[in-house]
């Protein structure tokens, strides 16, 4: 009796671990590439403004010499922020939802600018 509940063991630990072997060695589901949007660069100036459709990515680069850092916030709510963001550096976000979304382009947050999401 013995003998057979060793058995039995043995054949669920291969079984679990054969399992879980072969859910690790699965390639992830890939992600829905964002549909076209708009680039947007940012200078010693105000932050720029755009229009995009529903799904369209939106693409900031810091084309200006000081730091930058690009924030999203809507009814109090941060959306996005994209950390410091040295010369040349960029960052990406994907709007989904239609509206009006202020963002700021600087780090202490005293130049804003508007995107636009249609459907």
């Amino acid at each position: 009796m013995l003998h057979t509940h060793s058995t039995v063991y043995r054949l669920c630990l291969a079984v679990l671990l054969a399992s879980t072997l072969a859910a690790c060695g699965s390639a992830p589901t890939p992600a829905v590439p964002p549909k076209p949007g708009m680039g947007l660069f940012l200078t010693s100036g105000p932050c720029p403004s755009g229009v995009v459709k529903s799904g369209d990515a939106v693409t900031w680069t810091n084309s200006d010499a000081a730091d930058r850092q690009i924030r999203g916030v809507r009814d109090g709510i941060v959306m996005f922020d994209s950390g410091i963001l040295k010369p040349g550096d960029s960052f990406t976000f994907v709007y989904m939802d239609e509206g009006q979304f202020p963002y700021t382009c600087s780090i202490d947050g005293s130049l804003t600018g508007t995107i636009t999401v249609e459907p």
